[in-house]
């Protein structure tokens, strides 16, 4: 078998479907992911590895220039090998397209196992917690916590609704808010008006729907979930006080997943969280998902100069913006997009 490297950025939507086909779980390496991401200013890539036309392995990548660098991203990396050829060409790859910063996530992917590579400046273990929506005792893991706080929201009156709407997205956009001032320290900062935008490219493409948890005409907790053929991702959600106090999280993820469920979906995905985040850990593993082992990494590309300078703007940026504002991982452009928050 002689395989090779492809990274194609004019890609037919029949190859990217392709792609999908191969892990039907994942909503990151579907066609609709990929234009909602161009129609938020990304060069979608296709980076993929094929033997005599038959296509192997591959994902996802999302190139983006600034004033400082250019960065490629890559929200869900495929399932490649440590020795696979994919690394090295990835690596020639941004040094042909002046790229800066790599990062190499692995949201929603069947596994990640990355290399060393040159420029490395971070690297993170992390776990998904993933439910079988096929199997008969679904429920037999829940915790004691999570059944109670779902009885509480039911005794509420609280109901469960779907949407595309635009005004839903600016809800979700508040109740993510409100989330992320419960934790703060997660790192850049994002606006209000980036989680609207990339809420309603998701909505428009077709690839996202939000579901919330609604007690007369307010919204208490809202969830953004990607869908592919046979798999469903927790995007980002957001509670309020009241919702909180209410159980309406909770109620709202076991509602999604039945209708997920009727709806043909195999398997959702609740998304990472890990000892960091005490309290997403505990409301994530308490609904008794599969843990799933994963690794995400950083690699710098550029000078030293441009290192320096691309910090010094990061940090400027930080403390002219109130430490009340919404907070992402770095490089939170397509990586927001799968934060996590109660």
């Amino acid at each position: 078998m002689t395989a090779e490297f492809h990274a194609t950025k004019d890609f037919p939507r029949d190859l990217c479907n392709e792609i999908s086909t191969l892990e039907p779980y994942n909503p990151f390496h579907t066609p609709g992911f990929a234009d909602a991401m161009q129609a938020l200013g990304a060069q979608p890539y296709l980076l993929y590895t094929a033997d005599q036309g038959l296509l192997l392995k591959g994902c996802l990548g999302f190139l983006r220039s600034g004033r400082l660098n250019r960065s490629l991203e890559i929200p869900s990396v495929a399932p490649f090998t440590a020795d696979d050829l994919f690394w090295t060409n990835l690596v020639n790859l941004c040094r042909q397209q002046r790229v800066t910063q790599l990062s190499v996530d692995s949201f929603a992917s069947a596994s990640a196992v990355i290399p060393s590579l040159p420029g490395e400046i971070n690297r993170q273990s992390r776990i998904e917690y993933i439910l079988d929506l096929g199997s008969p005792d679904l429920w037999s893991k829940m915790s004691t916590n999570h059944r109670r706080n779902i009885q509480k929201a039911l005794k509420a009156g609280v109901v469960i609704g779907r949407s595309t709407a635009p005004q839903a997205c600016q809800d979700h956009a508040r109740l993510q808010d409100a989330s992320m001032e419960r934790r703060i320290g997660r790192g850049e900062h994002v606006t209000a008006d980036a989680q609207i935008r990339t809420a309603a490219a998701l909505l428009e493409h077709q690839v996202g729907e939000l579901f919330r948890a609604i007690l007369g005409n307010q919204v208490l907790s809202s969830i953004l979930v990607l869908r592919a053929a046979r798999g469903a991702y927790y995007h980002s959600a957001g509670t309020s006080r009241e919702g909180m106090s209410l159980g309406a999280s909770h109620l709202l993820i076991k509602t999604v997943v039945e209708i997920l469920r009727d709806e043909g979906i195999q398997r959702f995905n609740l998304g990472g969280a890990d000892a960091r985040n005490p309290g997403l850990e505990r409301f994530k593993t308490g609904f008794g998902g599969q843990g799933v082992s994963l690794e995400a990494a950083r690699f710098y590309f550029g000078n030293r100069l441009q290192k320096g300078l691309a910090t010094m703007v990061d940090l400027l940026r930080r403390f002219a913006q109130p430490q009340a504002s919404v907070k992402a991982k770095p490089n939170a452009s397509i990586q927001n997009q799968a934060q996590q928050s109660l």
